[in-house]
């Protein structure tokens, strides 16, 4: 069950940008509704794709019930790469009580 506090939250990918798109390929850390951080990929180059590794760290105040996700989003042919080398990372580890006043 989920306890209140200051959590380090994490998300790790390899973006693959695609020429045949526009933005590339992006994702959103969202905590409820709420965007609370991103990482974006977009096309610049002249080869047909693209890669790079990003990660995503932040602190955030969490009560019991918060729901946290990673929304993947993309246009034409760009993805999130993962095979045996594990490239995907999503991690929320709590790492201190909430202040009293909080």
């Amino acid at each position: 069950s989920g306890q209140d506090g200051i959590y380090q939250i994490t998300f790790t990918a390899k973006f693959v940008a695609n020429s045949n798109g526009r933005f590339g390929a992006w994702c959103d850390v969202i905590v409820n509704d709420q965007v609370v951080a991103d990482s974006q990929r977009e096309y610049n180059g002249n080869s047909r794709t693209e890669s790079s590794t990003h990660t995503v760290v932040l602190l955030h105040k969490l009560r019991e019930g918060d729901k946290v996700h990673v929304m993947f989003n993309k246009d034409g042919s760009s993805f999130i790469h993962s095979d045996d080398d594990h490239d995907v990372h999503f991690t929320v580890r709590k790492v201190s009580e909430l202040p009293e006043n909080v």
